[in-house]
């Protein structure tokens, strides 16, 4: 297919909103185990990855290190990575955190600012950074 074909094709299609309701079914659904991903997804018509990340996520919270499985049997019987059993999320530093209160100050003074113009007011103040981490 031709990128321009393709491209109209995209621009066409209306993105999907879910109730509320539509989104405890389908959570409900996959939290009892009792059906496969790509069933779920013929029955309630949304992407294998939504389900697996958005519905199956409380999975992590099933792992139990004082029985016999090893962790890398038990993420295998629960369909997920076994790299996500010894994830620990990263907390921000302090640097981070002064430098996030730095540009809440001056967004509230100055709204109109771009990320360029944040990025040289920062600077000025004796932080140095780029526009990326503004």
């Amino acid at each position: 297919m031709f990128p321009q074909k393709r491209l109209k094709q995209t621009m066409m299609n209306k993105r999907r909103n879910h109730s509320p309701d539509f989104k405890a079914k389908a959570a409900l659904a996959a939290a009892k185990d009792n059906k496969t991903t790509a069933e779920l997804v013929s029955q309630y018509g949304i992407h294998a990855s939504q389900i697996k990340t958005r519905y199956r996520g409380y999975r992590k919270h099933k792992l139990d290190k004082t029985i016999k499985l090893t962790l890398k049997r038990q993420c295998e019987l629960l369909d997920m990575s076994g790299s996500s059993a010894y994830y620990r999320p990263v907390g921000v530093s302090l640097e981070d955190l002064a430098i996030m209160h730095c540009m809440d100050e001056l967004y509230m003074k100055y709204p109109f600012m771009g990320s360029r113009r944040l990025a040289l007011e920062l600077t000025d103040e004796g932080n140095h950074l780029n526009r990326k981490k503004v």
